[in-house]
């Protein structure tokens, strides 16, 4: 939650406003990277399998929740390598986040020295502002989409305070300090489902048939989760903080 600027005061799993900006989040996305790097030779082994047809002429090729492009560009920039193995076509990078993104940044990343960052020719980018729990593209004009994290944060914000956590899934078991509802609990799992079939609708729709889609989300298992140790910190600064 350190590279998000929530716009509530409830963190994690929350609507937000967008990130930082100027470069913050490019400065300190290295442990995004560290768990997207774990799954890009999935993608890559579906590249090589993918069935190519004559139908769309271009290869496009989504990634929503990119923010300011240093670990979106990274991706795209193994996965376009991955399909000139396959084909010559032209193929198009498609960068997606909120409207308020800084699109500053990702697009000096994309062109730096007023020339595309990746290598190879009739490989073209492209910037698309808005939720990923629409359809922000044509229909059937994507071969593959993806998203890191960014789908572990709400389209809308279900309650209005969680008053003993920062949370929605509470403290670690370790810790104990704090509690969350079980009604809080159940308005949080209910808006993350409707939020995961949105955007799996949104992503049907724009993909080819035989298209491929990952999605990548922090982890939550019944004896460690990706949020526990950190986020104790968080709240115990943010309880202080109040009183």
């Amino acid at each position: 939650m350190t590279t998000r600027n929530a716009e509530v005061a409830i963190a994690g799993g929350t609507v937000t406003s967008g990130m930082i900006g100027h470069g913050f989040y490019n400065r300190n996305s290295a442990p995004q990277w560290s768990a997207t790097l774990h799954v890009l030779p999935w993608l890559e082994d579906a590249i090589a399998a993918m069935s190519l047809a004559a139908d769309p002429p271009t290869l496009g090729l989504a990634d929503f929740g990119c923010s300011e492009g240093r670990n979106s560009i990274a991706v795209m920039d193994r996965l376009t390598t991955a399909c000139r193995r396959r084909t010559s076509r032209p193929i198009q990078t498609i960068h997606s986040d909120l409207p308020t993104n800084d699109y500053g940044e990702l697009f000096r990343a994309l062109r730096p020295d007023g020339r595309s960052v990746f290598a190879g020719s009739e490989i073209y980018s492209a910037a698309v502002g808005g939720s990923m729990y629409d359809q922000l593209l044509p229909p059937r004009s994507l071969c593959l989409a993806t998203t890191f994290n960014a789908i572990g944060f709400l389209g809308r914000r279900p309650v209005d305070t969680l008053p003993h956590y920062i949370l929605p899934n509470g403290p670690s078991v370790r810790r104990g300090r704090g509690s969350v509802s079980d009604a809080d609990r159940q308005a949080f799992s209910k808006q993350a489902h409707e939020d995961l079939t949105r955007f799996l609708r949104a992503r049907a729709a724009e993909l080819v048939p035989g298209g491929v889609l990952l999605v990548q989300v922090f982890g939550s298992g019944d004896i460690l989760r990706t949020s526990d140790g950190i986020y104790d910190a968080i709240n115990d600064a943010d309880r202080k903080s109040v009183v």
